[in-house]
Parts: structure tokens; C-alpha cells; sequence
């Protein structure tokens, strides 16, 4: 995919997650589908953050990731050597770890399943509108994991006045 594409493709979700029409239905319809993403992605001990920006290619949610220190200016000539597309698949049971414990990770991962369609009107119609990027800390994934990392999608007790906030539960493949 070239940088055009994936440019069209952060457009649309910026479009989309403007679209209150029929309560934000075309929203829901896309997130309603996914339950986590793949990922591997190099880099550097300087990296704070791993950058998760939600678009739509062929009508289907993507992830594109790219590591803090490579999202900046300096670098835009060279982001298609940086930015990768994450797998975004359906699948029903989730396999974790032990970070935050089990039943806390399945809670959010279940209300994200259960709220999901209540939650987005609500996040996309407050006044800080709906997520444009997930910030991943470089702190919670492997580096060296040949395998990669999973990516849950997951809901969690919110103080923002919508009741939850979007969330990641984090596992190695």
C-alpha cells in the first residue's frame, strides 16, 4: 500500500467518525465487526510509543502502526519504510496474560463486545469526539518477539462523563 492509500484510507475514518447520521450507524457497523489486531513493528530504546491510527481500506478497518520517533516530519519522506498495516480479525475467545489480571482484561474485552454500540454515539458526540490514534507503550510489547503482538479491543471505566474509554489489552502472539 502506498502512502496515498493510506492517507485516503485516515481520511475516511476522519469522515466516518464525523458521520452522526442514523446515530453514527456506519461507525458501529465497522467497530462492531473487529475484535483485535496483529502487529510487529521495530523500534528504537528512544521510542515512548507505538502509534495505532484506525482507517478504512476496502471498506474494512485498518490499523496502521509506526513507532513514535518515525511519526514526526523529519521522517515523512521515508514513512512507508516505518508505517505497516495491522491485521484486524474477528475471533471470539481471547487468549491473555497477566498484566492486569485475567478477569479485569476479559471485562473490558466483554464490554467492549457488550457496550460497543451504546458507547460509540456517546464518545463520538462529546466535545473530545472519537479516537483518532491509540498510543501503545513501547513498555508493554516485546522487541524482540519474533511473533508480534495482539491488540484486544476493550472498553474501561471512564471519569470522561461517557462511562468507558477505548482501551488495549495487550498479549504476545
Amino acid at each position: 500500500m502506498n502512502l496515498k492509500d493510506i492517507f485516503k484510507s485516515l481520511k475516511k475514518w476522519d469522515n466516518l467518525i464525523h458521520d452522526n447520521t442514523k446515530d453514527f450507524k456506519k461507525l458501529k457497523d465497522l467497530l462492531l465487526d473487529v475484535d483485535y489486531f496483529k502487529f510487529r513493528i521495530p523500534y528504537t530504546k528512544a521510542s515512548k510509543f507505538i502509534h495505532a491510527y484506525p482507517g478504512i481500506y476496502k471498506g474494512k478497518l485498518t490499523i496502521f502502526i509506526i513507532a513514535d520517533i518515525y511519526d514526526t516530519r523529519k521522517y515523512k519522506g521515508e514513512l512507508s519504510k516505518y508505517l505497516q498495516m495491522a491485521e484486524v480479525v474477528k475471533y471470539s475467545k481471547p487468549q491473555l496474560s497477566d498484566e492486569i489480571s485475567r478477569d479485569e482484561a476479559l471485562t473490558r474485552i466483554s464490554t467492549w463486545k457488550k457496550d460497543c454500540q451504546c458507547w460509540i454515539p456517546k464518545q463520538a458526540g462529546c466535545k473530545t469526539g472519537f479516537l483518532k490514534c491509540y498510543l501503545i507503550p513501547t513498555k508493554d510489547i516485546m522487541p524482540d518477539d519474533e511473533m508480534g503482538t495482539i491488540a484486544y479491543f476493550a472498553l474501561k471505566n471512564s471519569e470522561n462523563g461517557t462511562a468507558f474509554e477505548a482501551d488495549l489489552i495487550l498479549k504476545k502472539r
